[in-house]
């Protein structure tokens, strides 16, 4: 082999170990999971059941009252509540608002950077079990999350004395990693910017 391939051949070989050595210290790609709100809160089970047929934002975007980032503070424990007879249960979650994409007119209040906010899970309370309904969204603690929020006529006031729920439930929850929101239906991610338009 002439000295001209030798050389041809050494920085091929280099080249290659140089891709291989950086291939192992690249960070592995985010692989999206399903929060455990058991994690935050023991008292939960999760039940079992239906979820919505209808899995996109877009179509419910006039309900969507408010979309916010932030970080959950707290999963508190279920409220029990009854309307015309019937029994219910709701379990408030807060958050520490960190960026308000949307607010409509009828969100009743205002809400900025930095406000805890608290909406409800709906979910029963059943054979000495606080059960939350099989359709609704996984939170963590100090989990960053965008919520597409929509607002109810009736269960316990939060707060700032309103109901407010995740439209959709767990298609309107987006974990947020690196800049990048992910849930059911996006577990290669989604861009901030597409998933705060989507509810517009």
């Amino acid at each position: 082999m002439d000295r001209q391939k030798l050389a041809v051949f050494g920085v091929l070989a280099a080249a290659a170990a140089s891709m291989a050595a950086l291939a192992m210290f690249a960070p592995e790609p985010y692989a999206y999971f399903s929060s455990d709100i058991t994690k935050a809160n023991p008292d939960l089970t999760m039940g079992i059941g239906t979820h919505y047929m209808l899995q996109d934002i877009e179509k419910t975007k006039n309900t969507v009252v408010l979309t916010l980032s932030g970080r959950v503070l707290s999963v508190g424990d279920l409220i029990d509540w009854e309307y015309e007879g019937d029994k219910y249960g709701a379990v408030p979650v807060t958050i520490k608002v960190g960026e308000v994409a949307k607010i409509q007119a009828d969100a009743a209040h205002s809400v900025q950077k930095g406000d805890s906010f608290t909406f409800y899970l709906g979910g029963i309370y059943e054979m000495d079990r606080h059960y939350i309904n099989s359709f609704e969204p996984q939170f963590e603690i100090g989990e960053e999350v965008v919520v597409h929020v929509g607002r109810a006529n009736q269960g316990p006031k939060g707060p700032d004395g309103d109901n407010y729920f995740v439209e959709l439930g767990m298609y309107g929850k987006y974990r947020v990693v690196e800049g990048k929101a992910y849930n059911e239906n996006y577990p290669t991610g989604k861009s901030l910017r597409d998933v705060y338009d989507e509810a517009k």
